[in-house]
């Protein structure tokens, strides 16, 4: 019998396929901390105002419409004057009689003391002659306090803007009621040349914020052109609810329009540090523990390195540990890719 003897060819071991990628160096420079904030655009406190009527009536004429430009005191609206005028006049009526009162009261007075001196009169009669023109007189008094009072409601039925600025809305039409109060208020009043970033920050932010610090602020509808700012308040309490507390940035649009309402994001500088290692944003991903991982280019394969990261701007990330300068990094693609992937560097 011939044994036939049957070769058995091992097969290649197949390559792993590599993924193409670009690595990046960590790089070592000066950096900028900075405080990220967004917010809503609004006329500085001083000027802004919320116009109300101080008397209740109707309005009678509307003067103005939405962007309309005002001089301080300018009239924005009137309110019925008839129901007030009456009053001053049933005002007025009381002092004339009240004036009378003072009169006869010192003429009984006079009498009483002539009586008292030539012994006819008792001194009980004179001290009471006294007291009723002491009387008559405080009378006198209040009701002439009330004819001015009067007055000057008469006057406020004409509704004066209290700053110059631009009218940003109008509350109330001709023919509505007013209650003299802010809760009725006519018209809202603004002086769009004094803006400011209104946002709210976390108290881990807060204290790192301070009036003076610069800040750029973009807006979307200005697109990639930025304005100047600076902030200047900082409020000294956070909401103990949301841990929220206020912050104001002072806005120099120069030439640019800004609504005011409009949303903006800010970025302020809080200090500068002469040498921080960074990464850009995106070679960083998060690890199935949560915490913040790079794959480091290493040869021809990828290796995961755990890093403790600091601050961030929108495209950069300080590297507390994990990266030295100098080391490479993938710089897209890491989402897609296990430790120890085969990769292919791209010049």
């Amino acid at each position: 019998m011939t044994a036939i003897v049957a070769c058995k060819h091992a097969e290649p071991t197949k390559e792993p396929v590599k993924v193409r990628v670009t690595c990046v160096a960590a790089a070592s420079g000066p950096w900028t901390d900075r405080v990220d904030l967004r917010g809503l655009v609004s006329a500085s406190p001083d000027k802004h105002a919320l116009v109300s009527a101080q008397v209740a009536g109707r309005i009678t004429k509307l003067l103005v419409h939405e962007g309309d430009h005002l001089d301080k005191g300018a009239i924005i609206a009137e309110l019925e004057r008839q129901p007030l005028d009456d009053v001053l006049v049933q005002s007025e009526a009381q002092v004339a009689q009240a004036d009378i009162a003072v009169k006869n009261a010192e003429l009984a007075r006079q009498r009483a003391e002539h009586l008292v001196e030539t012994g006819v009169g008792s001194r009980q009669s004179l001290d009471d002659a006294v007291a009723r023109y002491q009387t008559a007189l405080s009378a006198a008094t209040s009701a002439r306090a009330g004819a001015a009072v009067s007055r000057r409601g008469v006057t406020r039925t004409s509704v004066a803007s209290p700053i110059a600025g631009v009218v940003i809305r109008i509350l109330r039409r001709t023919g509505e009621l007013v209650d003299g109060t802010s809760a009725t208020a006519v018209a809202e009043v603004a002086d769009p040349t004094a803006l400011e970033l209104t946002a709210s920050s976390g108290a881990a932010d807060i204290v790192r914020l301070a009036p003076g610090q610069h800040a750029d602020v973009r807006f979307a509808i200005l697109g990639d052109a930025g304005v100047s700012g600076e902030v200047r308040a900082v409020a000294p309490a956070v909401d103990p609810v949301t841990g929220l507390g206020a912050v104001r940035l002072g806005l120099t649009p120069k030439e640019t329009r800004l609504p005011i309402g409009v949303f903006g994001e800010a970025s302020v500088s809080i200090g500068e540090r002469p040498s921080v290692i960074t990464l850009p944003a995106a070679a960083l991903r998060t690890g199935p523990d949560g915490s913040p991982e790079a794959l480091v280019c290493d040869g021809s394969k990828a290796v995961t390195r755990h890093l403790r990261v600091g601050a961030r701007t929108r495209d950069r990330v300080e590297i507390i540990e994990g990266v030295v300068a100098g080391e490479r990094v993938v710089a897209d693609a890491a989402l897609g890719l296990d430790d120890g992937a085969a990769i292919e560097v791209a010049p």
